[in-house]
């Protein structure tokens, strides 16, 4: 015996398109880690192209009801992307492990800065993340850096760029 479909098996479909339609609005996986095209993709903060994907980063936002994953090709970019105030807040946060090339999470990787002269990194901020304590700690004697996490490297990054361009204005 075929049945109509009731108001409730409408709903449910309609429902199920819906999830589907949001999770295919991401750039990548909707659960994973971010699509990273070298020499394709570009850096959401400074424009560059992303050629060294083992430096690069990425947030996860919702921007117009859509999560969209944002790429850098720095972390350095990536945290000066999260400090304008009208960035949209991340949902996901991911960084290359320095040692592997592979994505790591961006809230509990191990962050190394060091000086730019010491740790080259493709705009200069000498920060890069690890998901492996101790290779970050081999890494930090070899390029004599400090070892953060997330909020740290956060507020390292805010001194250093305040130290050398001086203080936003107010309400920045």
């Amino acid at each position: 015996m075929n049945r109509a479909p009731t108001r409730s098996t409408s709903i449910t479909a309609a429902t199920l398109v819906a999830f589907g339609l949001l999770a295919s609005c991401c750039t990548g996986d909707p659960t994973g880690a971010p699509e990273l095209r070298p020499g394709h993709d570009q850096c959401a903060e400074c424009g560059m192209i992303i050629n060294e994907g083992r430096f690069a980063s990425a947030l996860r936002v919702v921007k117009d009801g859509r999560a969209e994953d944002l790429l850098f090709d720095d972390i350095g970019c990536m945290l000066n992307f999260e400090r304008e105030p009208d960035s949209p807040a991340a949902t996901a946060r991911f960084v290359h492990d320095h040692a592997t090339g592979r994505w790591t999470d961006g809230n509990t990787a191990v962050y190394l800065m060091a000086d730019r002269d010491r740790l080259s990194t493709p705009m200069g901020s000498g920060i890069v993340a690890f998901a492996d304590r101790a290779a970050a700690e081999r890494a930090a004697r070899q390029h004599d850096g400090r070892l953060h996490d997330y909020p740290g490297i956060a507020a390292a990054r805010k001194a250093w760029m305040e130290e050398r361009y001086g203080k936003p204005p107010a309400g920045r």
